[in-house]
């Protein structure tokens, strides 16, 4: 510890991941595991410590075998779910440049 530039930076990061794990704990016990307290504690536990970082892909066999109720959509539901992201991504990025124009006029 007396080596760290930052021990609170540390603090800060530990309670994030503590956080995010309560909330996916209690996502999943209030949803998809609700009679299953123990699975959903460790799927949180994997899915905020388990993994080198937060853009590692989880596979649909990697998510069941997590314990996991999933299932692949079909070729038109897929679709569909790729049109709604591209047009909300379209969205955010209209936002942004609405909000820089609206900075830069004040």
């Amino acid at each position: 510890m007396q080596r760290l530039q930052f021990p609170l930076t540390l603090g800060s990061f530990k309670k994030s991941l503590e956080v995010g794990r309560d909330y996916v704990e209690k996502l999943l016990t209030t949803r998809m595991l609700k009679d299953d307290v123990d699975t959903a504690r460790k799927i949180a536990e994997q899915l905020t410590s388990g993994y080198a970082d937060h853009s590692w892909c989880i596979t649909i066999g990697e998510a069941k075998d997590l314990g996991l109720r999933v299932e692949e959509l079909d070729d038109r539901a897929l679709e569909i779910v790729w049109q709604i992201h591209k047009l909300s991504r379209e969205k955010a990025n209209k936002l942004k440049k609405l909000e820089s124009a609206k900075s830069r006029n004040r």
